[in-house]
């Protein structure tokens, strides 16, 4: 993907207090090649490494009134194409078996893979 395309994947991560700020790091550098590898499609190829606005990949901690037994839950939303739409469920499994392999202490890890209609615009 590149600036110019008409999407960017969103990732958002909710974390809880069993995921330290190593394991952080580590999901900050595992999930870029993760996700692109899971949306890469024949509508938006993965041409080499991002570019500002080709990912946006941000960290929430849960807090007190947040509701849910998931140590760590990953949200990636990007665009809609029938490609992506016939394989979701793989694609969503690539990025949680990638993240179970590297973090086989998370108990309880999602990924919600969001695919939607839209357009991404930057400056």
């Amino acid at each position: 993907m590149n600036a110019s395309q008409s999407c960017v994947p969103i990732v958002d991560v909710v974390y809880d207090s069993t995921i330290t700020e190593s394991m952080l790091r580590q999901l900050a550098a595992l999930l870029p090649d993760l996700v692109a590898e899971a949306v890469e499609c024949p509508e938006e190829p993965n041409v080499g490494p991002p570019e500002p606005g080709d990912l946006e990949i941000r960290f929430w901690p849960k807090g007190p009134f947040d509701v849910g037994g998931l140590n760590c839950a990953i949200e990636v939303r990007t665009k809609n194409y029938a490609s992506r739409m016939a394989s979701r469920r793989e694609r969503a499994e690539l990025i949680k078996a990638g993240l179970s392999k590297a973090f086989p202490g998370i108990r309880y890890l999602g990924v919600w893979l969001v695919l939607a209609d839209g357009w991404w615009t930057q400056t």
